[in-house]
């Protein structure tokens, strides 16, 4: 019987991601590998904060079928956080009774 040959090891979502930046003509430097980051952190934190407000509403965005509390989504608030890889403006979920604190 024949041995297998080692199976290739699936390249992960970061190691794509760490691909198509290096491959990005725009990325000459350092700081524009930073900037890059930027713009992938910004909207991964966005999404963590939505999904966090669901989870504490208990039901997603435009569900109101599984709506079973008299509080809802109210809009955001602007925010100017800083972070590892430098400043960035986040729209923070509110909720209407002002009970989210993220």
């Amino acid at each position: 019987m024949a041995r297998r040959k080692k199976e290739e090891k699936e390249e992960s979502n970061i190691e794509k991601l760490a691909r198509l930046i290096a491959r990005d003509p725009e990325v000459n430097t350092i700081k524009d590998v930073y900037e890059k980051i930027k713009e992938l952190v910004g909207p991964l934190i966005q999404g963590m904060l939505e999904a966090e407000l669901e989870d504490e509403l208990g039901y997603g965005k435009y569900d109101k079928e599984n709506k079973k509390t008299d509080n809802s989504r109210n809009g955001y608030s602007s925010k100017r956080v800083r972070t590892s890889v430098g400043e960035m403006e986040l729209k923070i979920p509110r909720d209407r009774k002002g009970e989210y604190e993220p």
